[in-house]
């Protein structure tokens, strides 16, 4: 994992049935981000969401769907972070970055 100002990583592998939530707080100097998501899960459900400074939600999405996303505008600053594990089977990587 690396969190940075403008550029969040996070990567789990060989995960096996995990039940989790973690959450991070990110700096977002934009008032929106890009998510670029990979990675395989074989079962269970994977979701990640951005909260903005301001608490609004700008971002969700099943961490299964693979691809570069944009989030919905919001404000800049201390950022949210939530990815919440239910029985998830597989490897978790998703960088989300700056947008413009």
């Amino acid at each position: 994992m690396g969190n940075n100002p403008d550029n969040f990583q996070f990567q789990a592998s060989n995960l096996v049935r995990t039940t989790q939530t973690l959450t991070y707080t990110w700096t977002n100097t934009a008032s929106a981000a890009n998510v670029d998501q990979s990675g395989r899960i074989d079962s269970g459900e994977a979701t990640l969401s951005l909260r903005d400074a301001s608490g609004q939600e700008v971002y969700s999405r099943t961490l299964t769907s693979t691809g570069t996303f944009k989030s919905s505008s919001g404000t800049a600053g201390s950022w949210r972070l939530e990815v919440r594990l239910t029985e998830v089977t597989g490897t978790l990587n998703f960088r989300v970055q700056r947008g413009t």
